[in-house]
């Protein structure tokens, strides 16, 4: 039996690095705002905490706290229309 021991996804702070597509420009002004209101939308639906962000041109960072039962890659890939983000992004 394995003893490797699978992290936990939930209940814990967890650092997250997005980045834009290869084909995608840098981001710019307008559309950081944008980002900040997709995050936010996100944040709302699904309850997560989120202690902190930074967007930068090229990529994002966030420290994401997502309580159980969520993990965090329910929390970051909701598929719903009306939270998904304004900008072309993916995760790495």
């Amino acid at each position: 039996m394995s003893k490797l021991r699978r992290p936990f996804l939930y209940d814990r702070y967890i650092f997250v690095t997005v980045n834009l597509l290869r084909s995608r420009r840098k981001l710019e002004e307008r559309d950081f705002g944008r980002l900040a209101i997709s995050l936010a939308r996100m944040r709302q639906k699904q309850r997560f905490a989120l202690t902190a962000w930074v967007f930068l041109p090229d990529h994002w960072h966030a420290i994401i706290y997502p309580p159980h039962p969520l993990s965090i890659a329910n929390a970051m890939s909701d598929r719903s229309a009306d939270v998904r983000p304004c900008v072309c992004i993916a995760m790495p």
